[in-house]
């Protein structure tokens, strides 16, 4: 046999068997992209459920409620506004005559874990 016929043999079973291989890579990879598609179509779709329970949950009709069914809060009332030059200066100490303030009726907001004394 010529080598040139042997060589030419060699090579192209060597490409054949590399064309082989490189099908069943493509394949994989192929099968990988069908999986990614399927697992982002259903990301989506948990991403849709997800933004349309947020904005059920942020609804202000339904927030209001919940507020005035759980939280004893008050309107804001206009004595409650000052200034910052009614307070007095850092360091200073508060004069007798200073009326204090009284809190308005209603249960005051307070932070989870915080206990009143």
């Amino acid at each position: 046999m010529n080598r040139a016929t042997l060589f030419s043999f060699v090579i192209a079973g060597a490409l054949s068997v590399g064309l082989f291989f490189l099908k069943y890579e493509v394949h994989g990879l192929e099968a990988e992209i069908i999986d990614l598609r399927r697992t982002m179509a259903a990301d989506r779709q948990a991403l849709h459920v997800l933004k349309a329970e947020w904005a059920h949950l942020n609804d202000p009709q339904r927030l209001k409620g919940l507020v005035q069914r759980h939280l004893d809060l008050v309107p804001i009332q206009p004595r409650q506004i000052s200034s910052l030059d009614l307070l007095p200066a850092i360091g200073s100490t508060p004069v007798a005559s200073d009326p204090v303030p009284q809190p308005l009726p209603g249960r005051v907001a307070q932070a989870p874990g915080v206990s009143r004394r």
